[in-house]
């Protein structure tokens, strides 16, 4: 199982990445790449209480600031919100809040097409587009949108 990754490796013509089975949008695996809520509160509580204590917050307060930070990916239209884990293990362990995500692969690629675009990001909340608009792989073109959700920046 690939996750987090674009398609971008099925753009070789011949052989190489591509016969895959591609679950993105299905809605049976819609939860298996994150925490959700529930896990979240069952499996990591300690930390989470941890946590809270460290920075003088009660648990609620820990929760709706990790709720903030790290949750509300969807892999479909259905999905329950799904909390990034790398970024939201590493705000555990490390006890703090931060763009652990954000810190680990934004490539210059993706902060040039912004930039060379004049994308206006926070005009992006509600933008409505196709299952085929966020899977198209041709990223060289004018819509940006495809490749932000690709590389996890954009959420349905």
């Amino acid at each position: 199982m690939f996750t987090g990754v674009t398609k971008f490796g099925k753009l070789n013509v011949f052989s190489g990445l591509n016969n895959l089975n591609d679950i993105s949008f299905d809605e049976e695996y819609s939860a298996i790449c994150g925490i959700s809520e529930k896990e979240l509160h069952e499996y990591f509580d300690s930390g989470v209480c941890a946590m809270a204590a460290k920075k003088s917050m009660d648990a609620d307060e820990m929760y709706a600031e990790l709720k903030r930070q790290y949750d509300g990916y969807h892999f479909s239209s259905k999905s329950p919100d799904i909390y990034n884990p790398l970024s939201l293990l590493l705000s555990l362990s490390k006890g703090e809040t931060d763009n652990y995500w954000f810190s680990t692969g934004t490539t210059k690629m993706l902060v040039d097409l912004v930039i060379r675009n004049n994308i206006p990001l926070r005009n992006l909340d509600g933008e409505k587009c196709s299952k085929d608009d966020l899977s198209d792989i041709t990223y060289f073109g004018i819509d940006p949108v495809p490749l932000l959700y690709q590389s996890d920046y954009l959420t349905i």
